[in-house]
């Protein structure tokens, strides 16, 4: 009841959102160069960009794709990142039940971008995506040197993300709309949850959800400054 609630939230805080501004709104997307499979067998599509050796993942939101993630993986490659946006299982061009898993699909893409050449991996989820990176990171062998944490719930697709909180140990920034109603509870609560003795939570002035976060200068500004940090060490 929890997951369909904060899912339901989603739904209607994001369409009131992107009446007022639309500040994810794309009409391009990312032509599919890489096609990898989860653990589980499920077939995952996406495309990465960029050549660098710190590879970033971009986990998208429900009812998204890595469209999404256009913008941001642009600026990423600008700055000598290699970025893999994919589509999670059951959206866009990957198989799967939709809204399921979402850690075995980031634990997938981290894989995909180590065998690609990537010698750090940096995990980025928004909302679904955001849980997704929550309980794969403590899981992933080499570690990972950071994750991002745009509006994940606390549960999400049959995972919880507390008890992984619990285990973290890579740095880990959390980023929420402080008017975001339980996504920003729920951001908070992972927050104080992290093991993490290198975290960071960011609460910023705006009702706009996941990936739109990162459309705001502000939050832009911190998540690439913490890339930069951990993507180097």
């Amino acid at each position: 009841m929890l997951r369909v609630a904060l899912a339901l939230a989603f739904i209607v805080g994001t369409a009131s959102a992107g009446a007022a501004a639309s500040p994810g709104a794309e009409d391009a997307c990312i032509a599919t160069n890489a096609n990898f499979r989860a653990a589980d067998g499920v077939r995952l599509e996406g495309a990465v960009l960029g050549r660098g050796t710190t590879g970033v993942v971009l986990a998208h939101q429900l009812a998204g794709d890595r469209c999404q993630w256009l913008p941001f993986a642009r600026e990423l490659t600008a700055k000598g990142y290699r970025a893999l946006a994919f589509d999670m299982r059951g959206y866009g061009s990957s198989s799967g039940l939709d809204g399921t898993y979402p850690d075995r699909d980031v634990t997938a893409a981290a894989k995909e971008l180590r065998r690609r050449g990537a010698t750090r991996i940096v995990l980025v989820g928004a909302s679904m995506g955001g849980t997704g990176v929550v309980v794969a990171a403590p899981g992933i062998r080499p570690p990972v040197s950071g994750l991002v944490d745009l509006s994940g719930p606390t549960g999400f697709g049959g995972v919880n993300a507390l008890p992984a909180a619990k285990k973290l140990r890579a740095p880990a920034l959390f980023v929420a709309g402080r008017d975001d109603g339980s996504y920003a509870i729920a951001t908070r609560t992972l927050y104080r949850a992290a093991a993490s003795k290198d975290k960071k939570l960011l609460m910023a002035p705006t009702s706009w959800h996941g990936v739109d976060l990162v459309s705001r200068p502000d939050v832009k500004k911190a998540v690439l400054a913490f890339i930069a940090r951990v993507g180097a060490s």
